[in-house]
């Protein structure tokens, strides 16, 4: 009875629950017999399994394992070589993908999802080496089946989230991070993406839009309204400032001038006192921080810099688009 319904609780994606199960039915049954018995075996299976699919592939070798050695059957040194198999993929893979050979580690984890076709650790693993090669539909391919397999794995639905950005699916981008989003409303980053896909579904820019706001510098206090700005303006100057530091204060009217010499640019000021949460979204340890972004995109941080540095930047990366 126990067996089915840790089996049960397994094709309900409940893994967890299942391992729970299965350690105190095998404990109570390691008090009250020495003897081996097929009970034993049929538990271990599916521990096994449960291993799995929560991608413990270490605990699945020593479920394994202890399986041969309490039923010599065929069957229990198939399931030794597969849990052996998915632990070499994946180890192979993520040694490889930390070399940045993307292509290669991608093959490797396709080596063990030949072992196990929906594994969902191993399906995520290769959408992260898609996304590196650039293979933006078939990282969400990977990620739908991944999801099929485990609906509740929170990377795959992250990764998939952003490849669907990646190709302005917006609408399917949008409806991934809601749901990341209620799965982990405290995670500050999965929050700031959110916001960018609603924003690019309510403000789709368009060839020659431009939002003009040179000239001057415009104090920010709607992180709604910076990530409008931002995706409309071109060239933007982001400054994290604080009131009461004094090198904030000595800068001040240089951004105040360089505002004024490059009209084309868009400078902007962010007041970490007053808006704490942006500040701990961009990460803010200290200011004053200048951020450069290109349509949107992020393209350089400068912490602390003096005129020199600063102007620089401007110049740098204004020459790139003359």
């Amino acid at each position: 009875m126990l067996s089915f319904k840790a089996e049960a609780l397994l094709k309900l994606h409940k893994a967890d629950e299942a391992l729970e199960l299965l350690m105190v039915a095998r404990e109570s049954q390691m008090k009250k017999s020495s003897k081996v018995r097929k009970y034993d075996a049929c538990l271990v299976v599916i521990e096994m399994q449960s291993y799995i699919y929560l991608g413990r592939f270490e605990d699945a070798v020593a479920a394994a394992e202890y399986l041969v050695q309490v039923d010599s059957r065929p069957e229990s040194f198939m399931w030794l070589r597969k849990a052996r198999a998915l632990t070499d993929a994946r180890k192979t893979g993520n040694e490889l993908y930390k070399a940045q050979k993307y292509f290669e580690a991608c093959n490797a984890y396709e080596q063990g999802l030949q072992y196990a076709p929906m594994n969902s650790v191993l399906l995520c693993n290769q959408a992260a080496c898609r996304c590196k090669l650039g293979q933006w539909e078939m990282a969400i391919q990977d990620c739908d089946a991944a999801l099929k397999s485990r609906p509740e794995y929170t990377k795959a639905l992250l990764r998939r989230a952003r490849a669907n950005a990646k190709l302005q699916y917006w609408e399917e981008s949008l409806g991934d991070y809601e749901a990341l989003n209620q799965k982990m409303p405290d995670d500050l980053s999965i929050s700031h993406s959110l916001l960018e896909v609603q924003m690019k579904i309510k403000h789709p820019r368009h060839e020659g839009d431009t939002l003009q706001l040179g000239g001057h510098v415009t104090n920010v206090n709607s992180y709604t309204l910076f990530l409008k700005l931002i995706q409309c303006a071109g060239f933007a100057l982001l400054q994290f400032f604080m009131k009461s530091d004094d090198r904030c204060k000595q800068l001040s009217p240089l951004v105040n001038d360089l505002s004024r010499r490059y009209p084309s640019w868009s400078f902007l000021k962010v007041d970490v006192e007053e808006n704490p949460d942006w500040a701990k979204i961009e990460s803010i340890k200290i200011v004053p921080i200048f951020i450069i972004y290109k349509d949107g995109h992020k393209l350089r941080e400068i912490s602390k810099p003096d005129q020199r540095v600063l102007e620089h930047a401007l110049q740098f990366h204004s020459a790139l688009v003359a």
